[in-house]
């Protein structure tokens, strides 16, 4: 068995990794406090190649006292893959880390450059769903994935494996920036959309301008339709239906963003970041799953607070890879499992939040 960290030596840096999108950045957020808990007289640094996700860390007040440092890298897509790792390795020499704690599934390159860094103590999962997944000779501690923990839990893991003890496992973000809009009722937010090549995780779009009908019909309730630059093909279609609602698709950044979703009554959203963000707020969300899992991805919080709603088909599990980032349906019906979850479902679960 491996010597636990924490008992054998006193680091005076460690880097905590995400390269991942906000959701996966904010379900790390609990390792890294355990990780600062444990070496509270470490330097915590962060590490991401999303600018958007380091400045609404980095600028929100979200009890950073755990988090000392914050390094953005960017990556030469144009250069080799051992250039780019040997460039990168050596961008952490520089650094002088004692430990780095891997979130989610970086692959060979990462591996490869934390090794060539000369970091003592690496830290990270086992993955075998792809070549050279399993790459933890590469690390010092490592552990395989279990698809039945939520990611919190799985990243814990990590923290658990390094001989860690663990206080406190909430997220919690506080945005800086205020949006301020007219209230003459509840505000709900709603997130139509999903990254790019993952579009099979979209309740439908008909669906979703049903409920928005539905809702306002009741109480006239302020709508706000949140997204990313990616989804302005949801942006157009909301704009011909006159819907009188606020929509901001491609409008904000991920900073606005959050502070736009801690100010709404409620949120409705796919499995997405977007709903991670509500969850981290302390906005009521109701999250719509369809192929993904809602063990491993289900919003983190109070289940009072966080709902979902999922239909589990016989073909469930089937057309989904996790860490792999793609979806293949195989039903004859497309989206079914989707489908089968209808308006007055989630109408039904909104009303909790709306009296």
């Amino acid at each position: 068995m491996k010597t636990k960290i924490n008992a054998k030596i006193k680091p005076k840096r460690i880097l905590m990794t995400s390269f991942g999108g906000i959701g996966n950045t904010l379900l790390f957020l609990p390792t890294i406090k355990a990780v600062k808990d444990n070496f509270p007289k470490s330097e915590i640094y962060f590490i991401t190649s999303k600018k958007p996700i380091l400045n609404l860390l980095k600028e929100s007040q979200y009890k950073h006292n755990y988090i000392d440092k914050f390094l953005y890298y960017r990556f030469n897509r144009k250069q080799g893959f051992f250039k780019k790792a040997f460039n990168f390795a050596k961008f952490l020499r520089k650094h002088n880390f004692d430990i780095v704690i891997v979130c989610g599934e970086e692959g060979l390159f990462s591996a490869l450059s934390y090794f060539l860094a000369g970091i003592k103590y690496r830290v990270a999962h086992k993955y075998n769903f792809r070549p050279f997944g399993e790459i933890g000779f590469l690390y010092t501690h490592a552990i395989k994935r279990n698809l039945n923990k939520h990611e919190v839990e799985h990243n814990l893991d990590l923290a658990r494996i390094s001989g860690l003890k663990i206080k406190d496992k909430k997220i919690e973000l506080n945005p800086v920036k205020k949006w301020h809009c007219k209230k003459t009722g509840r505000t709900i937010g709603f997130h139509l959309g999903s990254v790019k090549g993952v579009e099979e995780k979209r309740w439908p779009f008909e669906r979703f301008v049903e409920l928005i009908k539905k809702i306002k019909k009741d109480v006239k309730h302020n709508i706000v339709v949140i997204g990313g630059s990616e989804e302005k093909d949801i942006k157009y279609k909301l704009e011909k239906l006159h819907l009188n609602i606020i929509n901001l698709i491609g409008k904000t950044s991920i900073k606005e963003t959050a502070a736009i979703i801690k100010q709404c009554d409620l949120f409705i959203s796919n499995d997405s970041g977007p709903m991670h963000v509500a969850a981290a707020v302390g906005t009521p969300v109701i999250g719509i799953f369809g192929p993904t899992s809602t063990i491993k991805n289900r919003p983190w919080g109070d289940p009072k607070k966080c709902l979902f709603l999922q239909k589990k088909l016989p073909c469930y599990g089937s057309c989904f890879t996790p860490y792999i980032g793609k979806i293949n349906c195989t039903n004859v019906i497309k989206k079914e499992c989707l489908k089968k979850i209808t308006i007055d479902e989630v109408y039904d679960l909104a009303k909790r939040f709306l009296k």
